[in-house]
């Protein structure tokens, strides 16, 4: 196993998992692994917090759900659940917050891809 993927084991992250969903490619999951840590949806959602548009920031927060999930990103799919089921009742409280944890979390997996 790489450094990249020890990082992310050690970080929480579900890789075994992740890669059994890219038929263990490695190669591939790391080419699509250094896309997520620039996903436009993670800007968009923060947008769309800023302008109080809790429909769109639903749906950004649902489509980062669905990426975290796929790629076994555990620490940041589960931040971003928390987002994801107060905007589903059209909540904003603590949104904000919990949207900066996970821009905290994208700095993270940019410094353990490199």
């Amino acid at each position: 196993m790489n450094d990249i993927l020890a990082g992310l084991n050690e970080w929480g992250c579900d890789v075994k998992g992740a890669l059994e969903r890219f038929i263990n490619d490695e190669s591939m999951y790391m080419s699509f692994l250094s896309e997520v840590s620039v996903e436009p949806s993670l800007v968009n959602l923060g947008d769309a917090i800023d302008n109080g548009d809790v429909k769109g920031a639903f749906e950004y927060a649902h489509t980062l759900k669905g990426v975290y999930g796929n790629m076994g990103l555990t620490p940041m799919f589960a931040k971003d659940s928390e987002i994801v089921e107060i905007l589903r009742v059209g909540g904003m409280d603590t949104v904000s917050e919990k949207y900066q944890t996970l821009l905290q979390m994208n700095d993270k997996l940019k410094e353990i891809i490199g």
